[in-house]
């Protein structure tokens, strides 16, 4: 339990120190890497702040938790009167060893009687020590054990919860970061586009008035770039509104001068894609199912706790007391030889209604839990498989339009020859225009496709994509 405890602080530490050197480092948010956009989007996003607030007061009350077992001292001071006599008490209890695992228990205790009268004067000075080991320990699980317990699931939870969060947001800091790129592809695309339609045009006019062309192929070229120019408008406002998205995400405002480094490399994985492999390799780490375990483990802690609770106990208490019978006030009479107590305490509780209820909803919790870890595993299995379609596809595309970008260059090559030596008109050119941008346009979208679908499968397989942005990008 307590190794847990340090790893996850351990853990805790790592992040804050890369929160740390990411306030440390300039970034310059007018040419963003998407490592930047991560550091920034890490130290900068709301939610992660609040998750990180909640995730130090989980350690705190597991620290609260685990610190009412250490050792304690407490003082007090106790009034009381017995045939017109006034009596004090000072007390001092020292607990030197209070193991709520256990439930073992040493106290040692001094108390000093006084009494008014005529003047303060000390009757007696009583000094007792006692030790408690319980035989029969509600099978294991006291309250003071059950708060341990749930205060360690708790941070576990916590702390999952906020990793989740973590990814989340890297994930989503990949997407908005490549929809800008592809926006910014997008628009070279259309640029291309526009000036082809320009050269069409000027070619088209010029035809005409050599008597080489009709009206209808200068309007046609017309209205072949009156569409290029406005699907360039279109494409740069898409980018706009995609580098705003990612400005919001990360913690800026778009009112921020911000604009990314689009140079990116698109590569094949190297990642033998086997499903079998990949799917147990995601029923291991998925942080969500590790989630859901801890909170079946917290539920079958309950279910111990109120099933115990009214168990009988049984306590060996041995004890050493230098005054037995003075422990009333006022009572002049003191035993000065110390005395020695071995006894067996027994108790038995009655179960009430309302822990009885406690105890069947634990027991369905159980339950609920099994079934939600079950439904969640068939799921992860199919965002796996459905991940490796999902590059494959991609992979494919790529391929396809790599040719298909090679095929509409040669296409438009030929209509411009037959167009320029008059055995065609320019309705063939304007029809290999449009098949060029928009095999370019489908070449790009694969890419980014790829590379997306790249950033969903580690993530669904439970790679940490902080640690993949910085080996792999």
């Amino acid at each position: 339990m307590k190794k847990t405890l340090i790893s996850l602080i351990l853990t805790f530490c790592f992040l804050s120190s890369i929160v740390f050197a990411a306030e440390q480092r300039t970034i310059d948010i007018a040419k963003l890497s998407i490592k930047d956009a991560v550091d920034l989007a890490i130290l900068g996003n709301y939610t992660l702040k609040s998750q990180r607030e909640q995730l130090l007061e989980a350690i705190a009350a597991k620290r609260v938790a685990l610190n009412l077992s250490n050792p304690s001292v407490s003082t007090s001071l106790t009034k009381g009167s017995n045939a017109g006599v006034t009596s004090n008490a000072y007390n001092a209890s020292f607990n030197l060893i209070q193991d709520l695992n256990t439930g073992d228990n040493l106290t040692v205790t001094n108390t000093a009687f006084t009494g008014s009268g005529n003047g303060s004067q000390l009757l007696y000075n009583q000094f007792s020590v006692v030790y408690t080991k319980p035989l029969l320990k509600n099978g294991g699980l006291a309250a003071g054990n059950y708060n341990i317990a749930t205060a360690d699931n708790n941070l576990k939870t916590q702390s999952l919860t906020y990793e989740i969060s973590r990814q989340n947001i890297i994930e989503l800091t990949f997407l908005a970061f490549y929809d800008i790129i592809k926006n910014k592809q997008q628009i070279l695309v259309n640029e291309e586009a526009v000036k082809l339609a320009e050269e069409s045009y000027r070619i088209a006019s010029r035809k005409l008035e050599e008597g080489l062309a009709t009206s209808i192929d200068v309007t046609r070229s017309e209205t072949t770039l009156a569409n290029a120019q406005g699907n360039l408008i279109s494409a740069q406002k898409s980018w706009k509104k995609a580098r705003d998205l990612l400005a919001v995400l990360i913690g800026l405002t778009p009112e921020d001068m911000l604009d990314i480094d689009y140079v990116y490399v698109y590569k094949p994985g190297d990642r033998i894609l086997d499903d079998a492999a990949l799917i147990k390799e995601a029923l291991e780490k998925r942080m969500n199912l590790l989630k859901l375990k801890i909170e079946l483990d917290q539920a079958y802690t309950s279910v111990k706790y109120y099933k115990n609770q009214y168990m009988p106990n049984l306590n060996l208490v041995t004890s050493y007391n230098t005054n037995p019978d003075s422990s009333n006030y006022g009572i002049s009479q003191s035993y000065l030889l110390p005395t020695w107590s071995i006894n067996l305490n027994s108790t038995y509780f009655l179960r009430d209604f309302a822990d009885e209820e406690n105890f069947k909803k634990s027991e369905r919790l159980v339950v609920l839990k099994k079934d939600d870890i079950a439904s969640t595993q068939r799921v992860v299995e199919e965002e796996v498989r459905s991940s490796i379609r999902g590059i494959f596809s991609a992979y494919s595309q790529v391929n396809v339009n790599t040719k298909n970008v090679k095929a509409a260059e040669l296409s438009l090559y030929a209509a411009n020859r037959r167009w320029e030596e008059g055995i065609a008109d320019n309705r063939d050119v304007m029809d290999a225009q449009q098949s060029l941008t928009q095999a370019r346009t489908r070449f790009y979208a694969a890419q980014i496709d790829y590379l997306i679908s790249k950033v969903a499968l580690f993530k669904n397989i439970g790679v940490d994509l902080y640690e993949y942005l910085q080996k792999e990008l």
